[in-house]
């Protein structure tokens, strides 16, 4: 079989150009695009069935076989791939010299390679299918592991901060109630014993006990954020809390509001406050900042908030591709997504002698959807 398959080559390469000038015409009654009939061109008989004039059949069907996964990949429908290689055996057929004995030889060598061609194209897109699905296989894997170290980076988290919440109210309120307690009975004895020169001197120092007590139960509530929200309002809380910072820190914080809606969604609030307590966390831990400034405001459809400082930057890109460093940056992503917004982070790593550096973070959520949001 393999001289009538070299015969049928050489009839097509003889003929090349009316044939090709007939498929063209052919493929335009199709209906498609100019850039896809290119694409479908390298279907060629003559351009896959170099390899069969050193008789190699396998070599002529792999090659097939990746132009179909190449024309997968370039959007052209396996069912137009099928009809131009029908179409090309056609358009074919008038070449391969009705009149001689080799003929009925020639129209099977080309009906074979036309179904052969066909064939391996639509193994082509199966491959290409398999791999798009192994891909996305890998990617839903891959976003399954993300998530599960993230749901445990929360876990982990929440832990840490029921602790500090422990602790703090050990150590602050629950030592200061104690000491109330005792000077309250000290000042209950003094006053059964006759010692009421005492007693105004202790009163004043559970009066000031009291005030330390009250002082440590707020600022565990701004750190708590909601309570505080409904309280006071968005941002008064993050004036507040920019102040404590400074104070705690020592990094210079300015919250500057411009055109602030009157009413923001709690579940905007408390997504904001979030990611401006993790923005300034991270600044804390590893900016090296002295200066950080957070703006707000409104425009074009949405509310912004962007979180910017003097530090030593970093490279998002790397740290993102860590999930042990990114987890932060996630945390506050899937804050702001989950309400149909967007986070951008950029930073500049700081080189030596330069004096530019710093990270820039911007967090946008829609105002047109926030009349429905709780």
């Amino acid at each position: 079989m393999h001289r009538p398959l070299v015969g049928v080559l050489e009839v097509l390469a003889a003929h090349k150009r009316p044939i090709t000038a007939s498929w063209r015409r052919r493929m335009a009654g199709l209906g498609l695009p100019a850039g896809q009939v290119e694409l479908l061109s390298g279907l060629s008989l003559l351009t896959l069935g170099g390899c069969l004039r050193a008789g190699n059949f396998e070599g002529y069907r792999q090659a097939a076989e990746h132009r179909g996964h190449l024309l997968a990949e370039g959007g052209i429908s396996e069912e137009h791939a099928v009809a131009a290689l029908a179409l090309l055996g056609e358009c074919c057929l008038p070449y391969l010299g009705w009149n001689s004995s080799e003929a009925r030889g020639l129209a099977a060598a080309l009906a074979r390679l036309t179904s052969t061609a066909q064939l391996s194209v639509i193994s082509g897109y199966e491959n290409q299918r398999a791999a798009g699905w192994r891909a996305l296989e890998q990617r839903l894997r891959s976003a399954e592991e993300r998530l599960r170290n993230f749901s445990m980076h929360l876990i982990n988290i929440s832990e840490q901060d029921r602790s500090r919440l422990s602790r703090d109210l050990h150590d602050e309120v629950g030592h200061n109630l104690l000491v109330l307690k005792l000077y309250m009975e000290m000042i209950a004895m003094d006053l059964k014993e006759g010692k009421s020169s005492q007693v105004v001197e202790k009163l004043e120092e559970a009066v000031e006990l009291v005030g330390q007590a009250i002082e440590g139960v707020r600022r565990l509530a701004f750190n708590l954020g909601p309570a505080i929200l409904d309280e006071m309002g968005f941002v008064p809380s993050l004036k507040r809390y920019a102040r404590q910072f400074t104070a705690r820190t020592r990094i210079r914080v300015r919250v500057e509001p411009r055109n602030m809606p009157a009413e923001l969604p709690s579940s905007y609030q408390v997504a904001l406050y979030r990611v401006f307590q993790g923005a300034l966390s991270n600044i804390a831990q590893h900016a090296q900042a002295k200066n950080a400034k957070v703006t707000l405001g409104s425009a074009g459809g949405s509310i912004s908030m962007v979180i910017e400082d003097d530090g030593i930057g970093f490279d998002v890109e790397k740290v993102m591709r860590d999930s042990n460093q990114a987890f932060g940056l996630m945390a506050m992503r899937q804050r702001i997504e989950m309400l149909g917004g967007g986070i951008r982070a950029e930073s500049q790593p700081q080189r030596a002698g330069a004096k530019t550096g710093g990270t820039h973070i911007e967090v946008r959520l829609p105002l047109l959807e926030a009349s429905g949001a709780a």
